[in-house]
């Protein structure tokens, strides 16, 4: 259900939407809807907003608080992205413990990605538009000293090798949805 939420209000990850019962997480619906092909997608996420308040007696508030982040910002010897080629799709997209391999993403997508990882929201500050192959390869903060494989580069200094961009810690207004009210919806 959370997840249906944090499309229908157009967020990224539901780490920007606080509040509301526990069930948000873990309850399971199915939504059947119908609306004409030629709908844009704004309009279409308004219908499930309504659905949603309708449905579900969803309320929910936006607030903007100013936090610590870290953001992108392009190293000193420039990026080292490679720009997303339509007609090579990779082997799709894969992460696991210190790797990622994403294809045809933005800069704040990476971000995204990466918010668990370091523990903070990542923001692009860039300037760089498009979308990007990337492949990133670190040793995990956690890792044992022993562990035979950890004679790799920490998050950042991958980003910044890797990629050519620094994370930088900053101070910036994130957006988040908070649930004042929710209900489970009745059944058809």
């Amino acid at each position: 259900m959370k997840n249906l939420i944090r499309t229908a209000y157009g967020f990224n990850t539901n780490a920007r939407i606080e509040g509301g019962p526990g069930w948000l997480d873990s309850e399971m619906y199915d939504v059947a809807g119908t609306f004409p092909a030629d709908t844009p997608n704004d309009r279409m996420l308004l219908m499930l907003q309504t659905l949603l308040a309708e449905r579900c007696k969803l309320a929910v508030h936006h607030e903007t608080r100013d936090q610590a982040v870290y953001a992108f910002v392009v190293a000193k010897d420039g990026p080292k992205l490679k720009s997303h080629d339509p007609n090579n799709f990779g082997n799709g997209n894969r992460s696991g413990r210190g790797h990622l391999e994403l294809h045809n993403i933005t800069l704040t997508q990476l971000g995204n990605f990466l918010n668990s990882e370091l523990g903070r929201f990542v923001v692009d500050a860039t300037g760089l538009t498009g979308t990007y192959d990337i492949v990133l390869d670190w040793v995990p903060a956690e890792t044992p000293i022993d562990d035979l494989k950890a004679n790799g580069p920490s998050l950042s200094t991958a980003v910044q090798e890797q990629l050519g961009l620094k994370l930088e810690p900053q101070r910036a207004a994130i957006e988040y949805l908070v649930i004042d009210h929710v209900e489970k919806p009745a059944e058809n």
